[in-house]
């Protein structure tokens, strides 16, 4: 029986048996503004409540923007981050004068992970750093490496990643999803001004999960699913 990591998503642990297993690394994967970054931040935060310190890596937005959700929904980011219990950076990676290799990516995350001693990562997103690092078999080299390293360290991750809309690809480059424990896919359709999210679990290992498309919303505490309402 695996260890469950509680992910602190309203309504979603129930159709993952518990959460997510200890060590794995999950793909978070939908279209921009579905909810994906709220999906991460709310993981990191339940860990921090949890006691199970959190870095989130962001490629491409600042540090200071995703502070919003700290007013947004009320998480105490702030609060967990002068307690050294959450951890937020930015690798400016398109700002890079020079090519950084794989490893001096691998020994920068090292490094913020040490400092905070963290057992939950967010990385957002493989997108933005498959188009650094130019090709999918790095991409693939990369991840699979730091798969690994979380695994030997007991950190369980969330791997973020763009698809367009009503995309049938899982993944920007379609390599994201064979590295990855699990693929959460968020999607939404638009019926006027109102947004119609869903969520459906494509894969979790050593987990018994419902494959069914369930609704979730974005409210005032972030993200809440609806795991009895299918979706047909």
């Amino acid at each position: 029986m695996f260890k469950k990591v509680f992910t602190g998503i309203k309504g979603f642990d129930s159709i993952v048996g518990g959460g997510f297993p200890i060590s794995s690394m999950v793909l978070v994967t939908g279209p921009a503004g579905v909810g994906k970054t709220t999906f991460g931040i709310q993981f990191l935060v339940k860990g921090a409540e949890l006691g199970e310190p959190g870095l989130y890596i962001s490629m491409e937005e600042d540090v200071e923007k995703l502070h919003i959700f700290e007013y947004l929904f009320g998480f105490n980011i702030s609060k967990f981050e002068n307690e050294k219990k959450i951890k937020i950076v930015r690798f400016e990676l398109m700002e890079w004068k020079e090519l950084y290799s794989i490893n001096r990516l691998e020994k920068m995350v090292d490094k913020l992970i040490n400092e905070i001693n963290a057992k939950r990562v967010v990385l957002d997103s493989s997108s933005i750093l498959g188009y650094y690092l130019k090709n999918e078999f790095n991409l693939r080299r990369f991840l699979f490496s730091l798969s690994k390293k979380f695994e030997k360290h007991g950190i369980t991750s969330i791997i973020i990643s763009d698809i367009p809309y009503n995309s049938n690809k899982l993944s920007t480059f379609g390599v994201e999803e064979f590295v990855s424990d699990g693929i959460i896919l968020l999607s939404y359709s638009k019926i006027k001004t109102y947004f119609n999210r869903r969520l459906e679990v494509k894969k979790l290992r050593f987990t018994d999960f419902s494959n069914f498309k369930v609704p979730f919303q974005i409210g005032r505490e972030g993200i809440e699913v609806f795991p009895t309402q299918e979706i047909f």
